[in-house]
């Protein structure tokens, strides 16, 4: 397990001014550790970080690799907004009534520039942050 790079405190301003970047309506800084824990935790252990205009990278704790052994992915790079026809065409087929799952699997799977395949190939906690992620582009923010 990693230790700390940044203390509690950076790591959760760093998260809100990502959030106050991309939501429409960002929550409140005391309210961040308990809305994106995942986020947090890997913003201090140094796995996420934020470019300059605040557009997220997450280096894979445990990265992906192929039948050789051989690292195939190692960081996700998030694309920060689905155009409207994209996401059109990512619930092409489905009935969101019935498939709401699917969808944002799609959608995740799209925001990570990534096969859909791959998502069950992510350790557990890589995941769980690429999903607190992606759900904020997700929801249709800024």
């Amino acid at each position: 397990m990693k230790k700390n790079l940044i203390n509690e405190d950076l790591a959760i301003k760093s998260v809100h001014d990502f959030l106050s970047k991309f939501q429409k309506k960002p929550i409140a800084i005391d309210k961040v550790k308990e809305e994106y824990p995942d986020t947090v935790e890997y913003v201090k252990k140094g796995f996420i970080v934020f470019d300059e205009s605040q557009k997220p990278t997450l280096n894979l704790q445990e990265p992906l690799k192929n039948d050789k052994g051989d690292v195939t992915l190692s960081k996700i790079e998030f694309k920060t907004r689905i155009k409207p026809t994209a996401k059109a065409d990512l619930a092409d087929g489905l009935d969101l009534q019935k498939q709401s799952a699917k969808f944002s699997l799609r959608l995740i799977a799209y925001i990570i520039a990534q096969p859909i395949v791959l998502l069950d190939r992510f350790m557990m906690e890589d995941y769980d942050a690429i999903q607190e992620i992606a759900a904020v582009f997700m929801a249709g923010g800024r």
